[in-house]
């Protein structure tokens, strides 16, 4: 039996037990030494883990003509996943060209960049034959047998491994939702203490506006400009909004800076400010961190402005450089940055000062082509600084005191724009193919750390992405779109979620089980990148050269950092102690204090009363229950049964008037699975009536439940205290938005305004979290506004295809249209469907509406 690969399982612990005239053979001996290497074999494998312990560096030949064909290992330690010791005891070197994966690559005359990794693994090696002086199996005295079992080695190479899976505090990415602006979306700024998104959208040539976005339910509401817009930003405070555009009269004279008022966008400017020597220019916009506006004119000579605090004041005007990139500021440095790709280089503004300071003196490389940067908070250090680099690909980051170039990351797709998350140990970076456009993440931390770092999976958000803005908590990304090319009203904002997992879970990682792996692996020691056919390999220098020159020297680098490390308990007791002594860097800014005591009372004159305002108005209509969960699921039969016998209902604390409760002030949007986009129901009915609660009282106060519906005709004058929605297409498994806007459902009663009218109120309809029950009832006291409530119908049990009456396959399968139900009775009623294959083929269901249903079917065989 061959010894050379050895097995993971680790059977039973199975221990000898010896007395007095105990007759020992072979199996005794065997089970012996079994029974201690396997339970070595557990505990490294339980309660150390697996990776390299110490040495075992690759390192290139001693003879530079050999480097095209060999690499080496020093001598060191690692255990396997499978708890085996690897030990290696003399330098060994390997002919990495004489593995079958790169013989390929010379057959083939490959020519294309590589990933190698070389690694080793555990062997164990049969040695020192000897005659066997038994055989039971053999009849004469010729065989031999081991004598012993030499723990070894073998080293290995892997060709292009799979990417490496994300540490599991990586931040997830979602693309949570979508902000429709029915017109392409160029620019973006958010306010988060005023839950304010405001969108730059180009609805033609000469046309622009802004969309003002509430953050918090995303209602949005479209503002025409009249001229077109360039760039925008929002004050500090929030209450102004900036924006740069074109003249109305005369778009070939200087651009001019627009001041709105963020309370009544939809009122004339505050002030309008030509930005002298802007015309046929770009301009860029942000803020210093005493909230004062800074512009950069793109064009020659690339003039800076410092706005004053009163705006209309003339601006101090600093040369900071033409045709630059970008306009990032450090508030810890109190410098504004500007990215130069004909020179490589980044420029310094000096706010403060009012003047420009001499350029990085460790710019990007000289062959970078930078496109977009990012300030990144370094929590008791100074800023540093993310610049992309559309052209080559890559993400440099910068340290600004002293300024040096830190680490690299190389990207499939071109970085368009990126931005930090608050505390800096992210980067979110939006990458362009072509029209698609994707967001990744990158770990600064490890970027800082010298280790080799790469970026996360890219998810896709809308064609044309153009800026990616983060929320101050971190937790939500926007990116402002366009839409594909041709697609009326697709352009928009994309939502994307941002989730981490906090390192407490760490410990608890395990509960679910032990680690292990079915057989031993080959523990990868290190990584060579860009490898091309006949490259030599060699060291890494310090600092690092650059990938390109050795490119075109038929160089290619070795990283030992790639591995998998296992430290020792004495190692990490050095770790410890190095923290202890040494502390951690300055942590963040603290909460502010507590508020101080009350001033002593001041001289001042009594003014006269003002008028009486209007004032909040309390005895407005609101909805005060539904019957459904807010935010819940809809996962059980009888959940099931009563959301097609009941359909939505809501109730109301006040009369309404039975005419104004239609299909556009209720109405309901579904997001089928697969779909992006949520689409209002094609077929739906909405019934005004009397809602009623235990013993057929009616429902008139919060905290009542939702027991009866009797429905009233919607004649003039009919009241109603709720309404009823049904669907006409069923229920199917899919994402529901209900919507119920306030403005359009008026009360029975009679309200004063404030010109003395009397008027029908509306339904005051805002749904406020943390919504109903918890919050009841709706509104803020003024008439109008939308509700919105969310649910999901994650179905009941299967439906038997086979044996369903046909009533049930309308219900359930209500989206596949009448016509396609008919065609599933009329094929079963021939024979039964066998499977699903069977069910496809007959009734030629298109595979977008299989994979909508496949869970909800099923074929029950015959009796």
């Amino acid at each position: 039996m061959s010894r050379a690969c050895p097995s993971c399982d680790i059977g039973p612990f199975t221990r000898n037990y010896y007395f007095t005239g105990k007759l020992l053979v072979e199996r005794d001996f065997t089970d012996e030494q079994s029974y201690h290497v396997e339970k070595l074999r557990h505990h490294h494998q339980r309660l150390h883990g697996w990776g390299v312990v110490c040495g075992l560096k690759v390192v290139a030949h001693d003879t530079p003509a050999c480097r095209d064909r060999f690499v080496c290992v020093t001598p060191g330690t690692a255990i396997d996943c499978c708890g085996h010791e690897i030990v290696v005891r003399e330098k060994a070197c390997i002919d990495f060209t004489q593995f079958a994966e790169i013989k390929q690559l010379k057959e083939k005359q490959d020519d294309q960049p590589h990933t190698l990794q070389i690694c080793v693994r555990y062997r164990e090696c049969p040695t020192e034959e000897i005659p066997v002086l038994y055989d039971e199996c053999g009849c004469d005295d010729s065989r031999c047998a081991p004598n012993r079992i030499l723990e070894s080695y073998e080293l290995g190479v892997i060709l292009d491994p799979p990417p490496p899976p994300d540490p599991f505090h990586s931040p997830a990415l979602k693309w949570a939702d979508t902000i429709p602006t029915f017109a392409p979306a160029q620019r973006a700024a958010l306010h988060e203490d005023t839950k304010r998104l405001y969108v730059l959208t180009v609805e033609g040539a000469s046309a622009t506006s802004v969309v003002q976005v509430n953050t918090t339910n995303h209602d949005a509401v479209k503002f025409p400009l009249n001229r077109v817009g360039r760039e925008l930003a929002v004050s500090q405070d929030g209450k102004r909004l900036y924006v740069v555009a074109e003249p109305a009269a005369d778009p070939t004279k200087p651009l001019q800076l627009l001041v709105l008022d963020t309370a009544n966008l939809a009122a004339a400017p505050l002030q309008t400010l030509d930005i002298a020597g802007s015309e046929n220019s770009a301009v860029k916009l942000a803020l210093a961190p005493d909230g004062r506006l800074l512009a950069h004119i793109n064009k020659a000579p690339g003039n800076a402005l410092i706005y004053q605090t009163d705006i209309t004041l003339a601006p101090k005007v600093v040369a900071l450089g033409a045709n630059l990139v970008d306009l990032e500021v450090s508030a810890e440095r109190g410098r504004a940055y500007a990215a130069d790709t004909a020179s490589h280089n980044v420029h310094v503004l000096n706010i403060a000062g009012a003047a420009s300071e001499p350029a990085l003196t460790n710019p990007p490389p000289l062959t970078s082509a930078p496109s977009a940067l990012a300030i990144v908070k370094n929590i008791g250090l100074p800023d540093l600084l993310a610049v992309a680099d559309f052209s080559n690909k890559k993400v440099y980051l910068l340290s600004l005191s002293p300024a040096g170039l830190v680490g690299t990351v190389d990207f499939t797709r071109n970085p368009q724009d990126l931005v930090a998350s608050p505390g800096g140990d992210w980067l979110y970076v939006l990458v362009r193919d072509g029209a698609a456009s994707f967001v990744q993440a990158v770990n600064v931390r490890r970027l800082q750390q010298g280790d080799p770092v790469t970026p996360g999976p890219a998810i896709e958000v809308g064609a044309g992405g153009n800026r990616i803005i983060v929320s101050p908590s971190g937790t939500r990304l926007y990116v402002p779109f366009e839409g594909q090319a041709g697609v009326a009203g697709d352009g928009g904002a994309a939502v994307i979620a941002v989730t981490e997992e906090k390192c407490g879970v760490i410990i608890w990682r395990d509960l679910e089980g032990c680690p292990t792996c079915d057989e031993p692996n080959c523990v990868v020691l290190a990584t060579i990148e860009n490898y091309n056919v006949g490259d030599r390999i060699e060291d890494q220098t310090d600092p690092p050269t650059d990938p390109a020159d050795d490119t075109t020297n038929k160089k290619t680098r070795i990283d030992n950092t790639t591995r998998r490390l296992l430290p020792s308990v004495s190692v990490l007791a050095e770790q410890v102690a190095c923290l202890v002594e040494h502390g951690g860097p300055q942590g963040p800014k603290g909460d502010k204090g507590d508020k101080g005591d009350k001033g002593d009372k001041g001289d001042s004159i009594k003014g006269d009363p003002g008028a009486p305002g209007v004032g909040l108005n309390l005895q407005l209509p609101h909805i005060i229950a539904i019957n459904w969960q807010h935010d819940g699921d809809v996962n059980t039969p009888e959940e099931r049964d009563r959301l097609d016998k009941d359909g939505l209902i809501i109730a109301f604390d006040l009369p309404v008037l039975a005419s104004t409760l239609t299909t556009e002030s209720f109405y309901v949007l579904r997001k089928m699975l697969g779909e992006r986009c949520f689409c209002e129901l094609s077929e739906m009915n909405v019934i005004p009536g009397n809602v009623f609660t235990d013993n057929q009282r009616p429902l008139t106060t919060c905290g009542q439940r939702i027991r009866g519906f009797q429905p009233v005709p919607a004649l003039p004058g009919a009241t109603a205290t709720g309404a009823q929605f049904h669907s006409g297409v069923g229920w199917p498994r899919a994402e529901y938005r209900v919507v119920v806007e306030g403005d359009f459902i008026l009360g029975d009663g009679k309200i004063k305004t404030f010109d003395g009218h009397d008027v029908n109120p509306a339904l005051d309809a805002n749904h406020l979290a943390p919504f109903l029950p918890e919050r009841c009832p709706t509104g803020n006291g003024t008439e109008g506004g939308e509700f919105k409530s969310w649910f999901r119908v994650t179905e009941g049990q299967p439906i038997d295809i086979n044996r369903a009456p046909e009533h049930d396959l309308l219900r359930r399968l209500a989206h596949l249209g009448e016509e396609f139900i008919r065609r599933i009775i009329g094929a079963r009623q021939r024979a039964p469907f066998r499977d699903e294959q069977d069910f496809r083929k007959r009734t030629r269901i298109s595979a977008t509406d299989w994979q909508l249903i496949s869970d909800s079917v099923k074929f029950e065989p015959e009796e």
